[in-house]
């Protein structure tokens, strides 16, 4: 993964289900939780949201997917 973009920013549980549905649809994520970080550096973090990073490439892709999750919400 080495041009990865920044693709949604949420709540640790919408982020998780759309990395799962990625997953399913043979779109590898990555999550980046600065609050759990932040935790275990033993700092608080103000904002509550996860960032979801996917490959430049597969962004089309990705946006029918989570379209398609937000349309089911």
């Amino acid at each position: 993964m080495k041009n990865l973009i920044k693709f949604q920013t949420d709540s640790s549980i919408n982020i998780n289900r759309l990395a799962e549905l990625l997953n399913e649809n043979n779109i590898p994520s990555m999550i980046k939780d600065q609050n759990a970080s932040g935790r275990m550096a033993g700092f608080g973090v103000l904002d509550n949201t996860v960032d979801l990073f996917i490959e430049k490439s597969d962004l089309t892709n990705a946006q029918k997917v989570a379209e398609a999750f937000q349309a089911n919400d």
